[in-house]
């Protein structure tokens, strides 16, 4: 809303300037975020951006999966591997990856960590766990708990029991596709479960 009046249709230094705006407030307010207090509407706040995490990350990943290499190209070759590390530069993770990953840049390396390791914020498995804790934190002080909890725990265990082995044997894209489909129904679960709409 804000960014109707800013947003025109100047040069590219009229872009870089707004985007620059845009960071300096969003820092202003995870800032503001993180001074809050440790209440019911931190949980929501925060339940809802390990929600939208989760979503983007998987989307991130299957992306990827669609990108399709130029002919001639083989998995693993040097586009391949450029275009893993732009995925990993875009959830500022090639640090945690060279860090996790001795041996060099390998596609199913960057998809586990993105989405079995919860050293890693961004992974699918570390925004599922944040998922149920502000749930759990959200029923302890409102006692409502319900289906959206019987959801998040349940697709979180699936996650803490499933190898990268087990995900590219079922299909990298048709795993992501469940897991964005099970990440909407615990969404709208949220919804009906606090009566949001």
């Amino acid at each position: 809303l804000g960014l109707r009046g800013r947003a025109s249709t100047g040069g590219s230094q009229t872009t870089l300037t707004l985007v620059d705006q845009i960071r300096a407030e969003t820092r202003g307010f995870e800032g503001a975020l993180h001074r809050m207090l440790r209440n019911e509407a931190y949980s929501f706040i925060s339940l809802g951006a390990a929600v939208e995490r989760a979503d983007n990350t998987a989307r991130l990943i299957d992306v990827k999966y669609h990108l399709l290499l130029p002919e001639g190209e083989k998995i693993g070759g040097p586009i391949d591997r450029d275009q893993w590390t732009t995925i990993l530069h875009t959830v500022s993770a090639v640090t945690a990856y060279r860090w996790l990953y001795s041996e060099g840049l390998k596609p199913w390396l960057v998809a586990e960590l993105l989405s079995l390791k919860p050293e890693l914020p961004r992974s699918l498995i570390a925004s599922s766990e944040e998922t149920v804790a502000h749930l759990n934190a959200i029923g302890k002080r409102t006692g409502l708990q319900g289906e959206a909890d019987r959801l998040a725990r349940l697709r979180h265990n699936g996650l803490e029991r499933t190898t990268i082995d087990a995900i590219f044997a079922q299909g990298l894209h048709e795993w992501l596709s469940a897991f964005i489909s099970d990440n909407t129904r615990i969404h709208q679960a949220v919804g009906q479960q606090f009566r949001f709409g």
